[in-house]
């Protein structure tokens, strides 16, 4: 992973997929904040979240050396002609990290994908980077984010999609921050996401690690 990846393009899933996906994968009973829960349709969330944290297609190929007698591949094939593609751009120099490097090569993976309706193209930036973001991608707002890996996202696990560390159950220790979020589940500027990342990392149960203030932007299929 190269210390200077400031910004790029990620195909995430969309909130709808991903809220269906959790919500069969970890049933549960819990009204707080934007939680998924059964009986509740993704679109009546008034808050859907639409940051970087939501599982962006990896790079990998059946033929790459590295994953030779793999038998569950990371990351996972679940789209055949998409991954291999990722990966041919990784060994390019072209894309890292999930993160795409140019448009044109993003929209063409995007082409590649067998389920294109469950993904869609956002591009993101650290803010201290103070990069101008692509024409007429649609500002979605702030988040506090690991940026790289996994691309972790405070807001996405305390109050949206609770895979790692969780949430409080009574769904009141967030609900300033809650509150403040726009109808992406993000933050509209980068000092309401410092002043959230501050109070989270106050607790000893919350992640820890490098973060960064991530601008995301969704790129319209108009701009292809």
């Amino acid at each position: 992973m190269s210390n200077d990846l400031l910004c790029g393009f990620l195909i995430v899933k969309t909130f709808e997929t991903l809220y269906r996906q959790f919500v069969k994968t970890f049933p549960n009973d819990m009204i707080v904040y934007s939680v998924p829960r059964e009986g509740v349709e993704p679109e009546d969330v008034a808050k859907q979240y639409h940051g970087i944290d939501r599982e962006a297609l990896g790079a990998w190929s059946p033929a790459a050396p590295e994953f030779a007698g793999s038998i569950i591949p990371y990351p996972p094939a679940i789209e055949p002609d998409a991954c291999p593609g990722m990966h041919a751009l990784e060994c390019q120099g072209k894309s890292e990290d999930n993160f795409i490097f140019s448009e044109a090569d993003a929209w063409y993976i995007y082409s590649l994908l067998s389920n294109p309706k469950k993904w869609e193209l956002i591009w993101a930036a650290q803010v201290e980077s103070a990069i101008a973001p692509p024409a007429q991608c649609n500002l979605l707002g702030f988040e506090p984010t690991w940026f790289y890996g996994d691309h972790f996202s405070a807001v996405c696990d305390s109050m949206c999609f609770p895979r790692w560390h969780g949430t409080d159950v009574e769904g009141e220790l967030f609900r300033e921050h809650y509150d403040r979020l726009n109808s992406h589940g993000l933050f509209d500027t980068p000092g309401e996401a410092i002043e959230f990342l501050e109070f989270y990392a106050s607790f000893d149960w919350t992640e820890t690690g490098e973060y960064v203030i991530a601008e995301i932007r969704q790129v319209p299929h108009a701009v292809q």
